[in-house]
């Protein structure tokens, strides 16, 4: 909790994060070594402050695009801040669940247990009992104020390290504004969990399913999940967590048109089935489904390495129609990025290509969206848990790019009706993992250039196409379907099948999709 006497000013200084002073050097944090520089200073002061800063300091975690190496592994440890965040009593909790629920919620205020299970400046949630079943109650916080937001800006203003510069400009504090308020509304993540409900079980991971008689606009109830804590798992080697955790933000983008805002792996369990569950899911940010098919190819081209299609899906996840020269200017930062060490640790090449990626964007003057600056914030998270495992002991394995396969197979099998579409299948397949094998880079390149109307003008001396015969449609049809068929036989084994037939099926699968694309283009 924040000293009553303490202000921002005075406790930046403390931590050797205030202005330098008349001669131009930093000051030295009061009653400590400067020599451990600022990151561990900043945790302590917005522990110290609380409150907003609080909330300031999980948004900055694993922003790279803000924050070097250091910083991001000093605000790792951010559940040791959020702890310090008082909960609403549990008392209090069970007054706003009577008078919520009348004599539904008897029975949950006199079952809920002692302590909370979480505590943030938005959420208090304590464990209580329905009969037999351990439930979830969840209670949302008044919203900060708008003369709270204005002090802890005023507050901000007194941290002037330059290592910290990037934190403190109008575009971080306006996003940090949108990102907390995204995040205020109980209603707004009912609205979410409820539409997450209709698919329960469709999905890789699973989330919290409220309960409708014990929700309100001021309670959401759900049932407790019972497994393993993925921390502890991935504390002890467990890498196959990690592309658990990384398959489940690949697919809020791809298939569920949203982004976690705020993910805590804390927060995250693996059943007795190997799945994989969200206990909260508190500032989820919507994604406009024109961007989807976008994000895929973005996401699809850093796993293969291909820097210019990478920079420009990244600039039109911003700009629908970007000036010529912006690309340009994106991919000239892409090679100005030195890959940022990380002292005594493997890092995954894919979480360092988005890492990379993230900073050359923030070098360009841009105003980007929440969901992409957050997507990229998710990536690099993974990429230190799949480090942290490899670390306790598990083999070297690029949990990102493995998770991308399972992601897009079963896209792919539950939507497949995209396929049926001339156009549609294009884009889906240039955005697809399967661009990761060699065979089809070729055929990415061309369908890039074709949709962007990059091939070389020519004449075209041909005779116009004749109308081709009934029966040879009804043919092309038949053939569609048979090789559709195959696809989707081929993306619901690939994933399970052990080796070598995994990678013979996989290897199927592209040949299926190049008959596909000669089929439409004869149908069409």
């Amino acid at each position: 909790m924040p000293e009553p006497s303490a202000s921002p000013t005075a406790v930046f200084d403390s931590h050797g994060l205030g202005s330098p002073g008349i001669w131009g050097i930093a000051r030295i944090p009061v009653g400590e070594g400067g020599a451990e520089g600022t990151a561990p200073g900043l945790c302590r002061a917005l522990r110290q402050l609380g409150g907003v800063y609080t909330a300031f300091g999980s948004f900055l975690n694993w922003r790279a695009d803000l924050l070097d190496a250091a910083h991001v592994a000093a605000l790792r440890h951010l559940h040791e801040v959020t702890s310090h965040i008082p909960a609403v009593s549990a008392p209090d909790v069970a007054s706003v669940i009577r008078r919520e629920l009348g004599a539904a919620g008897d029975e949950l205020a006199l079952n809920m247990q002692a302590l909370p299970l979480w505590s943030t400046l938005t959420r208090t949630a304590y464990v209580s009992a329905r009969g037999s079943q351990p439930v979830i109650v969840q209670v949302a916080r008044p919203p900060v104020s708008d003369a709270e937001f204005a002090a802890f800006e005023k507050g901000l203003r007194a941290v002037g390290s330059p290592d910290l510069a990037a934190i403190t400009t109008p575009a971080v504090r306006a996003e940090f504004r949108e990102w907390l308020r995204n995040g205020e509304s109980l209603d707004r993540e009912r609205a979410f969990l409820d539409v997450l409900g209709r698919h329960q079980g469709e999905t890789l991971a699973g989330y919290p399913l409220p309960i409708p008689e014990l929700s309100t606009s001021a309670v959401l109830c759900w049932p407790e999940v019972q497994g393993r804590s993925a921390a502890e798992l991935l504390r002890q080697g467990n890498a196959e967590t990690a592309a658990l955790i990384a398959a489940a933000f690949l697919e809020q983008l791809y298939s569920l048109s949203m982004v976690d805002g705020d993910p805590d792996l804390e927060a995250l369990i693996v059943d007795g089935d190997n799945r994989l569950h969200f206990r909260r899911l508190s500032n989820p940010i919507s994604v406009l489904p024109g961007t989807i098919n976008t994000g895929i190819k973005y996401v699809s081209a850093v796993m293969e390495g291909n820097a210019s299609l990478s920079g420009q899906t990244l600039i039109r996840l911003m700009i629908s129609h970007p000036p010529l020269d912006l690309d340009a200017r994106l991919i000239d930062e892409f090679s100005g990025i030195e890959p940022e060490l990380k002292i005594n640790m493997w890092f995954p090449p894919s979480a360092g290509a988005f890492e990379s990626n993230w900073r050359a964007l923030a070098r360009l003057p841009l105003i980007r969206p929440l969901f992409l600056d957050c997507l990229h914030r998710n990536l690099i998270a993974v990429g230190y848990w799949n480090a942290d495992a490899v670390r306790a002991g598990a083999p070297a394995r690029d949990a990102i790019a493995e998770a991308q396969w399972p992601v897009v197979s079963r896209l792919l099998r539950t939507r497949f009706d995209l396929l049926m579409n001339r156009e549609t299948a294009k884009e889906w397949a240039v955005a697809t993992g399967l661009l990761a094998f060699g065979g089809v880079r070729s055929m990415n390149r061309i369908m890039e250039e074709m949709r962007e109307n990059d091939l070389t003008i020519g004449v075209d001396v041909t005779p116009p196409p004749q109308p081709q015969p009934t029966g040879n449609l009804v043919w092309f049809a038949v053939l569609l379907a048979g090789l559709l068929l195959i696809l989707l036989l081929c993306f619901r084994w690939a994933g399970a099948a052990p080796e070598p037939w995994a990678t013979a099926l996989k290897g199927v699968a592209v040949f299926t999709l190049a008959g596909l694309f000669w089929v439409v283009s004869k149908m069409g």
